[in-house]
């Protein structure tokens, strides 16, 4: 039984606080907590009741109809939910937005792992994009559907359904290029991601562009040259990867994009990587005041690892750990 229907069959001792209401530094009675649980709950009741009585578009019952949600693999067993909460992520309202939302990740991961519904809801949404260009907040809520699920870490697992979320937003690849180059610097960094494994050839030439700029912030560089390297990656080009950036290591004269080329060569290579990216990490790593603030913005690409020196080390100790025994 979920929150709505315990509270509708339950009087008002269901509102009563428990340990978990209670808070160090409060000067809420229990009659506070029981009033503002209430009307917590009822707000959310009634935002439930609008989102169940919006009507579904026609596009969105088209895709809703091809698939099975009761059986439908998902975290939770409540497959038969997520047409409300995808309905839900389409609002104009917020609140019933939001609800959605809770609604889809309730059932679409758990603790890293995915299921049939991560997929068959993303490939929904993606094909949802074209039909809100009249409502930019909706279609931006969307790309940023498919830039969290695209970062789940085992998204790639089943290749049948990944391909197929894959094929689907690569339709998508004229906008996101479109949204690379927006001046909001988050806009622009989650369209690159998203290109970075959907993307074709032109996505190829863009972030080369965007790497070569030299009129671009040095941070704006550094993300192209990262996404460029996971556009590489997951297309298994990484020999194509280390002769161009082995090649333009040699003129760079950027600090920050010098670095990142210097952890991807050193980490493609290994063993064999070359004395001047080892040179360049050991010398970041006992210097990097001028770069930190354009590393953190990387966020994404470096695995949660906030500390750059971590980062070398770490580089460093996967690939040529003999460089650190002189230091």
């Amino acid at each position: 039984m979920d929150d709505n229907e315990r509270y509708k069959l339950t009087k008002w001792n269901a509102f009563m606080a428990v340990s978990a209401d209670y808070k160090a530094k409060t000067n809420n009675t229990d009659w506070d907590i029981i009033v503002a649980k209430f009307n917590r709950y009822y707000n959310q009741f009634n935002i439930m009741q609008r989102l169940e009585e919006q009507e579904v578009p026609a596009y969105l019952q088209t895709e809703l109809d091809k698939i099975d949600w009761e059986t439908i693999r998902t975290a939770m067993g409540g497959g038969q939910k997520l047409p409300l909460g995808i309905k839900g992520l389409l609002s104009e309202d917020q609140a019933m937005a939001d609800m959605g939302a809770r609604i889809i990740w309730m059932e679409i991961e758990h603790q890293g792992s995915v299921y049939e519904s991560t997929y068959k809801v993303s490939v929904i949404l993606a094909r949802m994009v074209p039909h809100y260009d009249h409502l930019p907040a909706v279609q931006m809520r969307l790309y940023r559907h498919l830039y969290d699920v695209l970062d789940l870490t085992y998204i790639s697992e089943d290749e049948d359904l990944y391909e197929e979320l894959i094929h689907t937003i690569k339709s998508l690849e004229a906008r996101l290029l479109q949204m690379a180059v927006s001046e909001v610097s988050d806009t622009a960094r989650m369209a690159k991601y998203i290109l970075a494994y959907t993307g074709s050839t032109a996505t190829e030439q863009f972030l080369m562009t965007e790497w070569q700029n030299t009129t671009h912030t040095s941070e704006r560089r550094g993300y192209a040259v990262y996404s460029l390297s996971d556009f590489y990656a997951v297309r298994q080009e990484s020999d194509k990867l280390i002769n161009t950036f082995a090649k333009a290591f040699t003129t760079e004269t950027n600090a920050f994009v010098r670095f990142v080329m210097a952890v991807q060569l050193t980490s493609l290579k290994r063993k064999e990587a070359a004395d001047a990216w080892l040179s360049e990490l050991l010398q970041v790593l006992t210097n990097h005041e001028d770069i930190e603030e354009d590393y953190v913005n990387m966020i994404l690409f470096i695995g949660g690892i906030y500390d750059i020196e971590e980062y070398i080390l770490i580089v460093l100790r996967k690939s040529r750990p003999e460089t650190l025994e002189t230091m």
